[in-house]
């Protein structure tokens, strides 16, 4: 009689166990495959984002180049030369000589340009000059005859509780992977981001890197070009919560 109860209680347990076992199993299995299906859906974001960017960003820079200010540009004549001229000779300056004319990027000129393209799109604009420095940056910007403007954070956004301290970690653990660290980089330094060093060749570049929440930045640059020389370069860059909002968006719906 003991030796029966013995095995119906060892039996017992031994399904009870295979139960535990499968439905960990089972919940391992959802839980890896909801966090491939959504990195994949986040790559292609992230991908469509980048060709967005790139489409937005040549069409500012156009804009930029247009209403860059000539005022202040100058060829230089020798009248010595124009005397020493005989007779069928031209003087003038070299093609070399006006490609390399100065058609600085005018901050008050491009300012308004700036402001009234990028806030539709909740992006981030920065425009840099030939030796990467910043001249304008749409979150504060400062530009002469601007009104100097920082855009402080939530009171709470500083202090996260321990809750959001999880997700973020989480959050950084699933999805950082071999991304970059994004660093803001001072004002001085804009060849310190690798897609503003490129443009100023000439290319148009992007970068993907996540911020010290976890969250992904997308940004590109392009060449801000007149008369084929490049005059500086605009940097379009996401919001930090943008791609994990429209990922979040997609997965509760």
């Amino acid at each position: 009689m003991r030796s029966a109860w013995q095995f119906f209680v060892s039996q017992s347990f031994s399904s009870l166990t295979r139960r535990i076992v499968f439905l960990n199993l089972t919940g391992l299995v959802a839980l890896v495959t909801g966090v491939l299906y959504l990195s994949q859906f986040r790559a292609g974001l992230i991908d469509a984002r980048v060709q967005s960017l790139l489409v937005q960003s040549e069409i500012i820079a156009g804009a930029i180049a247009a209403s860059a200010t000539v005022e202040t540009d100058s060829i230089t004549i020798d009248p010595e030369r124009l005397l020493e001229l005989q007779t069928g000779e031209s003087y003038g300056p070299s093609d070399e000589a006006q490609s390399g004319i100065e058609f600085p990027i005018n901050p008050e000129r491009v300012a308004p340009v700036l402001r009234r393209l990028v806030s539709p799109t909740k992006t981030r604009a920065r425009i840099y000059d030939r030796d990467g420095v910043l001249i304008l940056d749409s979150r504060n910007l400062y530009g002469r005859g601007d009104v100097l403007r920082f855009d402080l954070p939530p009171p709470d956004a500083e202090n996260p509780g321990i809750m959001e301290r999880g997700f973020i970690a989480m959050r950084r653990w699933f999805g950082r992977g071999d991304l970059p660290l994004y660093k803001e980089l001072g004002p001085e330094n804009g060849k310190g981001y690798p897609e503003v060093g490129q443009a100023l060749g000439g290319l148009h570049a992007s970068m993907v890197r996540v911020n010290d929440r976890g969250e992904v930045i997308v940004s590109v640059a392009v060449p801000v070009q007149r008369f084929r020389a490049v005059r500086g370069v605009l940097m379009l860059s996401t919001q930090g919560a943008d791609i994990d909002q429209m990922v979040s968006v997609s997965y509760t719906h």
